[in-house]
């Protein structure tokens, strides 16, 4: 998985930022201010950054979800929520170099999440 016209892949210029430098990588499917999102039986496979990412929604699911990063990917978060109330992840399988499910609380508190049923594999948690 490489950049457009370099040698360099996204993951490779993640392990440069862990000595201090700047990781500004693009994450594969993202939402802001979205309500009711349901994702559900999808792959996602070898993102930069994170894979899903949903802030600032009411009412987001991911259901049978399948993320496959290699565990030594940095910073590849499976499923994130930032913000967001009315959060249900389940019966997902989750292989990521980061956290599996990661739930956040930047600007605004998330609230109401259920997480059930899934597998996490190679991850932090």
């Amino acid at each position: 998985m490489q950049m457009w016209g370099s040698t360099e892949s996204w993951w490779d210029i993640a392990e440069v930022a862990r000595d201090g430098g700047f990781q500004n990588v693009p994450r594969l499917l993202q939402t802001d201010g979205a309500d009711n999102v349901v994702i559900s039986d999808i792959e996602l496979r070898s993102a930069a950054g994170y894979h899903v990412y949903a802030s600032h929604g009411d009412g987001f699911t991911a259901w049978g979800v399948r993320v496959r990063t290699p565990a030594t990917a940095r910073n590849t978060d499976g499923i994130d929520v930032d913000g967001t109330t009315n959060v249900t992840i389940a019966n997902s399988f989750i292989s990521a170099g980061d956290d599996g499910i990661g739930i956040k609380a930047s600007t605004q508190r998330t609230a109401h999440v259920s997480v059930f049923g899934n597998h996490l594999y190679g991850t932090h948690g």
